[in-house]
């Protein structure tokens, strides 16, 4: 903007403190979701002896540690399959954008091992494990509808109101089941950064002082195969913060809450879904 009509001139002082402000990086927005590890990379890939690699069954990704955006460590997290697997497109499995990626045939289940390592293979206790798994929904006419079944220990939160339905089964272990179709245009592109209908579509978990656990992957009898996004991070914690840098000094400050969530799911079922959840325990002898 040009300088008011009579305005006295600048001192010196004064234009070298304007040259300084306006060299000021600009204030960048950053996305923070605790304690996470991002997929970096699928090191082999052979879930349930499917492929497409040979070898030694399961999928192995290398993640980074991060805490709060802030960089810790690489580590090994490596999930094999504990049950019978069945998938048309198996060859699909490993890796799509930042998510991990399993695929199921319709009307089937998987259950999955995930277990954490250094790069040297020894055995890693995390404080903290969080998996995020996505886009639970179902086809049309209420066919494939997708579920996640928890084990007992694991610390469950939907989004309060999430398109999922909740029941507790025998021993603690829960299972939620979309409730809401579904297409692949409204498939999350990131796994940290969701709409708010997103949102409504995940179920994160987390485990404490862990090794290893277990989950369950499946979904309703129908006709194409499903596919399972997740990743390790606390997809309903995530919040954007601002990141701004003074010469040398870096702050934060949040600039948005995380949105309300529940723990331990406490969404109601309706008939229909309470219906469809029963059917699909007593076929799966679940």
């Amino acid at each position: 903007m040009a300088a008011a009509r009579g305005a006295p001139p600048l001192l010196a002082a004064e234009r070298q403190t304007v040259v300084q402000l306006n060299k000021q990086p600009a204030p960048h927005w950053v996305v923070t979701c605790g304690v996470e590890y991002g997929i970096k990379q699928v090191v082999h890939s052979n879930l349930g002896g499917r492929g497409p690699d040979n070898g030694e069954e399961g999928i192995v990704y290398r993640v980074a540690e991060t805490d709060l955006g802030v960089f810790k460590r690489f580590l090994l997290a490596k999930v094999n399959a504990k049950s019978h697997y069945e998938s048309e497109i198996s060859y699909m499995n490993g890796q799509r954008g930042d998510f991990g990626w399993v695929t199921l045939n319709s009307g089937t289940k998987l259950t999955l091992h995930i277990s954490f390592y250094s790069l040297h293979g020894e055995p890693l206790v995390l404080e903290r494990a969080p998996l995020t798994v996505y886009d639970l929904d179902q086809a049309s006419h209420h066919t494939s509808r997708d579920y996640v079944i928890t084990d007992s220990s694991a610390l469950v939160e939907t989004a309060i109101d999430a398109q999922i339905a909740g029941r507790t089964l025998r021993g603690g272990r829960e299972i939620f089941m979309a409730t809401a179709i579904g297409s692949s245009t409204d498939e999350p592109g990131f796994s940290e950064v969701l709409t708010e209908k997103q949102k409504r579509r995940v179920v994160a978990l987390t485990h404490v002082d862990v090794h290893q656990f277990s989950i369950t992957l499946g979904s309703t009898k129908g006709h194409n195969p499903r596919n399972f996004a997740f990743a390790f991070r606390d997809a309903l914690a995530c919040r954007k913060e601002i990141l701004a840098r003074i010469t040398h000094t870096t702050t934060t400050t949040t600039a948005e809450p995380p949105t309300s969530t529940s723990t331990r799911s406490t969404t109601s079922s309706s008939t229909t879904i309470q219906r469809d959840v029963t059917r699909m325990l007593d076929a799966t002898n679940t």
